[in-house]
């Protein structure tokens, strides 16, 4: 029986079995043959180990570049936030002060109100820039 078929078979049976054993070989063979040409298709399409870890640094290099511009800015934003607190509190202070002048007073009273202007324009800042770093992750 060769490929489905029945046909008669020229020899005795040590013949017969050496002929089964040799088609096996061939299509063992065959199918080895197969699975390598498969495997090295496989990888000649998919990038190397070593190159899908070089794209993963350039990349994360490139979010980090981005991001460095951000990040200063948001530290500058933070330290004049802590320093705007601190003319806060000191104006407030001046304000309640005793013996301070209707003008003193009013002169006070606009500086505290710059800086809370000052002091919400810059925490709207700083969330804006948050909510860019986070875009970037």
């Amino acid at each position: 029986m060769a490929g489905g078929g029945v046909k008669p078979f020229d020899g005795d049976l040590d013949d017969y079995q050496r002929w089964l054993l040799e088609q096996s070989r061939e299509a063992a063979k065959a199918a080895a043959r197969e699975a390598a040409a498969a495997r090295e298709a496989a990888t000649a399409d998919k990038p190397s180990q070593r190159e899908e870890r070089k794209a993963t640094a350039a990349q994360r290099q490139k979010l980090a570049g981005q991001a460095k511009p951000l990040k200063a800015e948001q530290k500058k934003v933070e330290q004049r936030l802590a320093a705007a607190g601190i003319e806060r509190e000191t104006a407030l202070a001046a304000l309640s002060a005793p013996g301070l002048s209707p003008q003193a007073r009013a002169e006070q009273g606009r500086q505290l109100k710059a800086l809370d202007d000052e002091i919400e324009a810059l925490e709207l800042r700083w969330l804006e820039l948050g909510e860019q770093l986070e875009a970037l992750s």
